[in-house]
């Protein structure tokens, strides 16, 4: 249980670390599926090992998903809708120079 949760931990901050700079919802996401979890546990009457040990975890794989599938929809369906800045453009003699 432990190794599994070690796991599942560093996944999950791995996913969070690498994503933080180009996913703005990602935070949010991650608080509505923690705080969704917890209430839903409460909700259903269940004991805190259960919402600790099952239904947070699910809940934050959901969040990951859902936090990717967001940041995809936006990027492909916003494509037209933001200007375009490069990391770097023609000069004058055909030489690419950085911004």
């Amino acid at each position: 249980m432990l190794g599994a949760c070690l796991v599942l931990g560093c996944a999950i901050s791995s996913f969070a670390y690498r994503r933080q700079d180009g996913d703005r919802f990602q935070a949010p996401i991650f608080v509505f599926a923690i705080t969704a979890a917890t209430i839903s546990g409460l909700a259903m009457d269940v004991n805190a090992n259960i919402v600790m040990l099952a239904l947070i975890p699910w809940a934050l794989c959901g969040a990951m998903v859902l936090s990717t599938g967001i940041h995809w929809f936006l990027r492909r369906y916003s494509r037209g809708n933001f200007s375009r800045t490069y990391c770097c453009e023609l000069g004058e003699k055909g030489v690419l120079v950085g911004q």
